[in-house]
């Protein structure tokens, strides 16, 4: 259902799916599935779901006849394979085999496409700094870049409201009660949670725990992040042009940061917007620049698409001209 790779069991009945279970892994999802990953995979029990090979006329075929009927049909023709981030990498990797590299097509739009290929750029520029669900956990002041992750990555946002509890945890170290002892933890901690700002196109469903909330359009939010990228190193682009109440909350924002023992900046490809990322990635690297141990989450739409892009192939729209 998402990009997360959470770990999962799924049971079958009488040749139906009929349940998925949470497979623990410490790494990841460790005993938490979402309820988009435990209850949604009733699709694949449609009645209109196509069971067995058909032609366009409606008549079916066996698996071996319509093997051979498709090579056939296919035997010195130009062919145009459309791909999908929804199928597995072996799927999309045996349609290259059967079409050929350069007539694979990658099943998303050209604005997705780029959008991911910048992710994974990023990702492979800042690959030791990349942190798992376990570890996502851990940090102390985290920065969210028009995502909204309890959508595009339920088990991220579970991570990020488990992180705003790291603050009474360590409150609580420091009087020498161990952290196992929830009652010590509620009593000393009382409401201090550990700063998680969020800035989204709409309100989220995790702002309730958010020390902030900033809704605007894709445009300013990257504004907002480049401008907490300069606040946190000079050497950083400055943006031209904000106004106070902006600038005193990027501010905020960067001094959070910049206190934290293990800050994390989280976007991705929900806001379709380049800047956005970029955004991210930029104060990343600004807190780098000063020393602090810094990591950076991007999510994409689907579970394969960072897979269909390094298998390669053209975007969707490229398709489409071929075929016109």
């Amino acid at each position: 259902g998402c990009s997360s790779g959470c770990n999962i069991s799924p049971g079958e009945r009488y040749g139906e799916l009929r349940r998925i279970e949470n497979r623990f892994n410490g790494s990841v999802n460790q005993y938490f599935l979402c309820d988009r990953g435990r209850f949604g995979y009733g699709y694949v029990n449609r009645e209109d779901r196509p069971r067995q090979p058909l032609l366009a006329d409606g008549s079916k075929l066996s698996l071996d006849a319509a093997l051979d009927k498709a090579a056939d049909m296919l035997r010195g023709r130009n062919i145009v394979g459309i791909g999908s981030p929804r199928a597995s990498l072996e799927a999309n990797h045996a349609l290259i085999e059967l079409v050929g590299a350069d007539n694979f097509y990658s099943g998303v739009s050209a604005t997705e496409q780029a959008l991911n290929i910048l992710v994974l750029g990023l990702l492979q520029q800042h690959a030791d700094r990349v942190p798992s669900l376990r570890e996502i956990e851990t940090k102390d002041a985290i920065f969210v870049l028009g995502e909204d992750l309890t959508q595009t990555s339920p088990r991220v946002a579970l991570g990020l409201r488990q992180s705003v509890k790291n603050k009474p945890v360590a409150m609580t170290a420091e009087k020498k009660v161990q952290s196992w002892n929830a009652l010590g933890v509620r009593d000393i901690g009382q409401r201090e949670l550990s700063p998680l700002y969020i800035a989204s196109v709409e309100a989220t469903r995790l702002d309730d725990v958010a020390a902030a909330t900033h809704h605007a359009t894709p445009e300013d939010i990257a504004r907002l992040g480049f401008a907490v990228a300069h606040a946190i190193d000079a050497s950083a682009p400055a943006v031209a042009d904000l106004d106070s109440v902006t600038a005193g909350l990027a501010q905020r924002i960067a001094d959070d940061l910049m206190a934290a023992n293990a800050p994390l900046v989280v976007s991705g490809t929900g806001a379709q917007h380049a800047g956005v990322i970029q955004a991210a990635a930029n104060i990343t690297k600004a807190l780098v620049q000063q020393g602090k141990s810094a990591g950076l989450s991007l999510v994409v739409r689907e579970v394969n698409s960072l897979g269909t892009t390094l298998l390669g192939g053209q975007s969707l729209d490229a398709a489409l001209n071929t075929l016109s």
